[in-house]
């Protein structure tokens, strides 16, 4: 979710979209400050708070984060481009369905946890 939404305090980040973000938190918690760096702390705190599985399939939560992921792409659903996964398929992001580009994946190390400690 973090990766679908700009950063209110990066110069970049359209004022469309800071609007429609300070209209549709509310909703789930409080109303942002009006500086940047509160609307940025009101997306963080949202977007952990919408990573805890029961707020995840709550019909609020989700509503905010599909009107979020809008605000931010409007209606053209993003492109997301997984290089973990094998073969192709439709990832449904926050409810939109969205285009999915599977790369060939880079070699990831995985760590077992053993009784005496890391093994790669």
């Amino acid at each position: 979710m973090s990766l679908l939404l700009p950063d209110p305090c990066d110069p970049c980040c359209p004022d469309v979209f800071k609007q429609r973000a300070r209209n549709i938190l509310p909703q789930v918690q409080g109303k942002p400050g009006t500086k940047d760096v509160d609307l940025r702390n009101a997306l963080l705190r949202f977007i952990g708070d919408f990573a805890n599985w029961d707020n995840s399939a709550n019909p609020i939560f989700l509503e905010a984060a599909r009107g979020l992921v809008r605000a931010a792409h409007g209606e053209e659903p993003p492109l997301v481009v997984d290089s973990f996964r094998d073969g192709d398929f439709d990832f449904d992001v926050t409810g939109i369905s969205a285009p999915v580009v599977v790369q060939p994946h880079a070699e990831v190390h995985t760590f077992e946890v053993l009784h005496d400690g890391l093994t790669p």
